[in-house]
């Protein structure tokens, strides 16, 4: 009975020391599998870490090209006001030339007609230059911006360089009446006659508006430029359609 007991307590113990070492073995196995996972979960620590870099390079570049924009988005919108005073300001000269331009022609040929009658020789003649010659000194000391005073200029000198030609023409016996009459018309503004000073004082105007359209559009090429390079927020995007319905005419 007694050797029974322990022939059954010895296939126990066999079997209980080969369970154990199938344990151990797994055991072993299970320490390598975690050595494995705690490398593999220390390679994607590095890796996270690394991504977590260049999401922050990236966010700092949206942010630094977020605020270009909104600084060029400011230089856009003052170029477009600046355009649209020079705009308003060339309509007022142009209005001013217009109704002032035939009113002016008309007195200052008067006048010089009725001086030039009066010029029968040569010392009324340096008389008559000696005052124009004053009140073209005068004129030329008045601030530019008057365009009243600044065409009153024009054509005072106009008149000082025809009357040295008629002085000049009656020095020579030459006849006064085949001589040219100055402040000929030789361009037109909506059917009012231009002098040739008003004429270049126009083409100037346009010349600055042009450049100053020209430089406006080239700044409106790069925007839209990067407008198409960026991804924009949208509140980057509202404003920039705030600022295209300012002046619709001029970004069409």
């Amino acid at each position: 009975m007694i050797k029974e007991k322990l022939n059954d307590n010895r296939c126990y113990l066999m079997v209980a020391l080969s369970e154990k070492k199938k344990m151990e073995e797994q055991l072993t196995q299970l320490k390598l599998y975690y050595n494995r996972l705690r490398a593999d979960i220390a390679r994607m620590e590095t890796e996270i870490r690394g991504l977590y870099r260049q999401c922050c390079k990236k966010n700092f570049e949206i942010i630094y090209r977020e605020k270009f924009l909104n600084k060029m988005t400011d230089t856009l919108h003052t170029f477009s006001m600046e355009l649209q005073r020079v705009q308003q300001r060339a309509h007022e000269v142009l209005t001013t030339l217009k109704t002032s331009n035939n009113y002016y022609k008309h007195q200052i040929e008067s006048s010089l007609n009725q001086r030039l009658a009066y010029f029968e020789d040569v010392v009324d003649l340096r008389l008559e230059l000696s005052e124009l010659k004053n009140v073209e000194y005068q004129l030329s000391k008045q601030p530019k911006s008057n365009t009243i005073l600044s065409t009153m200029h024009a054509f005072v000198k106009e008149t000082l360089h025809f009357s040295e030609g008629m002085k000049s023409a009656q020095g020579q016996g030459a006849d006064p009446s085949v001589i040219p009459r100055a402040n000929k018309a030789k361009a037109t503004f909506n059917g009012v006659p231009m002098t040739e000073v008003q004429a270049k004082q126009m083409k100037r105007l346009k010349k600055q508006c042009n450049a100053i359209q020209d430089k406006y559009l080239k700044k409106r090429e790069e925007l839209i430029r990067k407008l198409k390079e960026l991804r924009l927020s949208p509140q980057t995007l509202a404003r920039w359609h705030e600022i295209q319905s300012v002046a619709p005419d001029i970004f069409t």
